[in-house]
């Protein structure tokens, strides 16, 4: 307990899954954690970055949700500003969100879903890092974790490599 006490640390795509854990854990960890998410699932999967930030409080914990698409530079940078005028640093960047087509061969999947998992997944990351890193720098101190998928090199039929 305590290994991150004082810190500052931004998930993104943490209002369910791997992200959401993460984001719990480092608040119970002593981080302030940033749980940033989109407002709703486009899938309607439960899980909002609210809730998350919700149970890291009802643990005692410090945390903000910030609703924020990733690929929409804008929305990144208002987020990294939030941060900084509440926090004033950041001290850990985890790129976790992302999102998936199952189901479906790669020729199967139309240009315009192809474009909007590559500007999640890949644009996503770049803007957030566009946007912390120059704060990092800054501090003379920080870290980033990118988070991937074993999709990338999945061989099975339907798993989409990408």
């Amino acid at each position: 307990m305590d290994k991150m006490k004082g810190m500052v640390a931004i998930v993104t795509g943490s209002s369910r899954g791997l992200g959401r854990a993460i984001a719990i854990e480092y608040g119970r960890e002593g981080a302030k954690v940033v749980v940033c998410a989109r407002p709703q699932s486009p899938t309607q999967l439960p899980g909002t970055a609210e809730e998350t930030a919700q149970e890291i409080l009802d643990h005692g914990d410090e945390s903000l949700a910030v609703a924020c698409d990733v690929s929409e530079e804008a929305q990144v940078k208002s987020m990294v500003q939030q941060v900084m005028e509440r926090y004033g640093k950041v001290d850990v960047l985890v790129n976790n969100a992302g999102i998936m087509i199952l189901g479906e061969s790669f020729l199967e999947i139309e240009p315009a879903r192809w474009d909007q998992m590559m500007n999640v997944n890949l644009r996503g990351a770049y803007l957030t890092c566009r946007y912390v890193l120059p704060v990092m720098i800054n501090q003379k101190r920080g870290s980033i974790v990118n988070i991937g998928s074993l999709a990338a090199s999945d061989p099975r039929i339907n798993c989409t490599a990408y």
